[in-house]
């Protein structure tokens, strides 16, 4: 079973934020790139301004809507059910639905797994 990783609501909250403040930061850091012309400095700002206008946007889903965005997937290995996974791979066997080394393989795959 694959289960979702989200931040807490408080936690997102902070993070937007902080996200205001380093959007203020990139705002200044971009019109002084402008004033003086430099345009490494000018892109650098724009590409700044994006990922923290992304990261924000995320944050605020999470912290202020009902609509929260996980931040990765793990696989929880308490839900995993050995003995149902080699029986259900025993019946593709005796159904002749996977080859001999198919059920080989996937079982030492199942067997690998931490106990």
């Amino acid at each position: 079973m694959r289960r979702t990783i989200k931040p807490s609501k408080g936690m997102s909250k902070m993070q937007f934020f902080v996200g205001i403040f380093f959007c203020f930061f990139g705002l200044g850091f971009l019109l002084n790139a402008i004033k003086m012309q430099l345009m490494p400095m000018i892109l650098f700002s724009i590409v700044w301004l994006a990922i923290v206008g992304f990261n924000m946007m995320i944050s605020f889903k999470n912290g202020f809507t009902n609509q929260s965005v996980g931040l990765y997937d793990i696989d929880d290995a308490e839900d995993f059910d050995y003995e149902e996974k080699l029986r259900s791979l025993e019946r593709l066997r005796m159904e002749s639905l996977i080859t001999e080394d198919e059920y080989q393989e996937k079982r030492a795959q199942v067997l690998k797994r931490e106990w």
